[in-house]
């Protein structure tokens, strides 16, 4: 029984180790030029880590930093390589009117994301 609850102690300290290794935030200084002081704010390693908004309405537009365009042109779609996170573009759709295709990782929770910030997810 003591050896089990080691482990399962063990097995928590290196869950909550990796789970935090993972959400690691750098730190940059926003130097305003106004000569007050540094304001030192929270940044995100690649924006493509979290939950994006609405891309714009221009496909060919990077919708932050991180994503990469994968595939042929009218076809493709944006890609965090970090995350395997996608935004494909349906600027066009009759059925749902535009928004953006979101898909949370390669098989994951998809999502359309409309211009008035409306988030649905597929079924």
């Amino acid at each position: 029984m003591k050896q089990t609850k080691k482990c399962l102690s063990f097995l928590l300290v290196i869950a909550i180790l990796v789970c935090g290794i993972t959400t690691i935030t750098a730190f940059a200084i926003n130097d305003n030029q106004s000569g007050a002081e540094s304001e030192i704010q929270p940044m995100m390693a690649s924006e493509c880590d979290s939950f994006p908004d609405y891309p714009g309405d221009d496909p060919s537009v990077s919708p932050g930093v991180g994503w990469e365009w994968r595939g042929p042109e009218l076809l493709g779609a944006w890609f965090c390589p970090s995350t395997t996170a996608s935004l494909h573009p349906h600027l066009n759709s009759i059925a749902h009117g535009p928004h953006w295709d979101y898909t949370t990782n390669q098989g994951g929770a998809q999502y359309r994301l409309y211009p008035d910030g409306r988030i649905e997810r597929k079924k």
